[in-house]
């Protein structure tokens, strides 16, 4: 393998600065589909997930509870909107998280949502 001297981060982050700041509409769906999708197979786990972006110090972390109206798509994407333009939305490599690329005047920005019932401790 050749070593260029930059993380695969680094490298992903400069494919996706170079790509089209508008993502489509049928692209946004998808990553709202694949978000319900991978927010609602840990049936027998709490419901906790963080949208996580070390590179800003961004963290939410979501309840994802039947009592709730707002659907946890809808919200993310929201969350993500309003720090940039969404690049793109698609599993991590892993598949244990969800990967969303982000664009805004300050650069591009990676945020993964991943299941985070083992940092939440609830309490009496």
């Amino acid at each position: 393998m050749l070593n260029l001297g930059i993380t695969e981060y680094e490298l992903n982050k400069m494919i996706i600065a170079q790509l089209p700041s508008l993502i489509t509409d049928a692209q946004l769906k998808e990553g709202k589909e694949l978000i319900k999708a991978y927010t609602h197979t840990h049936k027998n786990d709490t419901g906790y997930y963080m949208l996580l972006c070390n590179d800003i110090h961004y963290y939410t972390v979501f309840n994802v509870n039947m009592r709730y109206e707002e659907n946890v798509e809808d919200i993310v994407l929201e969350c993500l909107q309003n720090i940039g333009v969404i690049q793109q939305i698609n599993k991590a490599d892993t598949e244990d998280a969800i990967e969303c690329w982000i664009k805004n005047e300050k650069g591009v920005f990676m945020f993964m949502l991943f299941n985070y019932d083992w940092g939440v401790i609830s309490c009496q």
